[in-house]
């Protein structure tokens, strides 16, 4: 993925101030704000992350294979975070693509929105991401 693709998108929803490391014109890691506070009077900054199964059994896609938590083997991911800003500065993980685990104790991935490094991916991704934020 081409780090003026990522741009772009992120952009085109509003936000602003991105920070992006990158391998060469490859995109690697960027974090974003976005400039408008949700009806909590929250601040939102992201980070997408492109991920790639680096073939070794013990990267995360091998492992999420095998222990049947995806259907097929994922080559590449969007990896999407988010930090959430109170009006007093504290910062929450909130909004992530996260859910209860089966004996409610924690939160785990949410499988149902990992998906490919596609740009359409990307945008669903960023899309929900602003629905949940401004819920």
């Amino acid at each position: 993925m081409k780090k003026e693709e990522v741009i772009s998108v992120m952009s085109k929803y509003g936000f602003v101030n991105g920070r992006v490391t990158t391998t060469g014109e490859t995109f690697q890691i960027g974090y974003w704000e976005y400039p408008k506070r949700n009806k909590k009077d929250e601040r939102l900054v992201i980070e997408v992350c492109s991920c790639y199964n680096e073939k070794s059994p013990n990267c995360l896609p091998v492992l999420w294979y095998k222990n049947g938590w995806t259907k097929e083997l994922i080559l590449n991911y969007w990896s999407v975070r988010h930090y959430v800003y109170d009006k007093d500065g504290n910062c929450y993980g909130k909004y992530d693509f996260t859910k209860p685990s089966e004996d409610g104790l924690r939160r785990v991935i949410d499988f149902d929105w990992i998906f490919e490094n596609t740009i359409e991916n990307l945008e669903k991704l960023i899309n929900e991401s602003l629905r949940r934020f401004n819920a």
